[in-house]
């Protein structure tokens, strides 16, 4: 029932599966050496900035036969990553009652991993998150991590890469808290290079209710990225 619930809604959204012209991969998109580190776990990795506080992008593969497997009911706390040190380490606190509509939003999405406890706790790093503004993580987000659920059962797999885009000085504050920065735009890139196929799209980082948005409206022309240097 929720694989043909899925299954209507991308449909509804009228996206057209897209062919790529040649294989891609994490670099197309994105140099590596421009990390300050590279987080790597069992479940995704992530480019971390620590001037951000924050990760740069995150990476990740959904296997068909599992995201919607399970699906676990209880969630896990948000916890520090023992892989950074201290000083960048984000307290899920940071977030609470912080007045600005901003959820502690997943980049690898926790509704992918919800098959296994232990496989779940790995998504639950604070490094894995942003401040993300409450409409785009439940509405707009949440449409384009569905799709990639739906890609990964239709073509057996999938992989993802979301980079975050910081266009300003602006951090997420609280006394006795390292602050994050707050990311400006985000760029989910989904591929299966056997069977040819990309989608790419873009997110502004906004409280916005857009009336009538669809996933579609968020779709752009993956040649247009060059996150290298950061142009569109």
């Amino acid at each position: 029932m929720i694989l043909k619930l899925i299954v209507a809604c991308i449909l509804s959204v009228g996206i057209l599966s897209a062919k790529s012209t040649q294989s891609v991969d994490l670099s197309t998109f994105l140099d590596v050496a421009k990390c300050d580190q590279v987080i790597k776990q069992d479940t995704h990795s992530v480019c971390f900035d620590y001037k951000k506080n924050g990760p740069k992008a995150v990476w990740y593969s959904l296997t068909g036969s599992l995201v919607n497997e399970i699906n676990l009911k209880n969630r896990p706390t948000f916890k520090k990553n023992p892989q950074l040190s201290s000083r960048y380490q984000i307290d899920h606190n940071l977030y609470s009652a912080n007045g600005m509509y901003l959820d502690i939003g997943h980049l690898a999405p926790d509704g992918a991993f919800d098959y296994d406890l232990d496989i779940l706790k790995d998504i639950y790093y604070t490094s894995n998150a942003t401040p993300q503004y409450h409409y785009l993580n439940a509405y707009y987000w949440y449409k384009s991590e569905q799709f990639g659920r739906y890609l990964a059962v239709k073509y057996g797999t999938i992989n993802v890469i979301d980079i975050v885009l910081y266009g300003n000085d602006v951090f997420l504050n609280k006394q006795g808290y390292t602050s994050q920065g707050i990311p400006t735009e985000y760029i989910k890139i989904l591929y299966n290079n056997k069977e040819d196929v990309i989608h790419c799209f873009r997110f502004q980082n906004s409280n916005d209710k857009l009336l009538y948005d669809k996933l579609i409206h968020h779709e752009i022309k993956c040649n247009k990225i060059s996150l290298k240097h950061l142009l569109f």
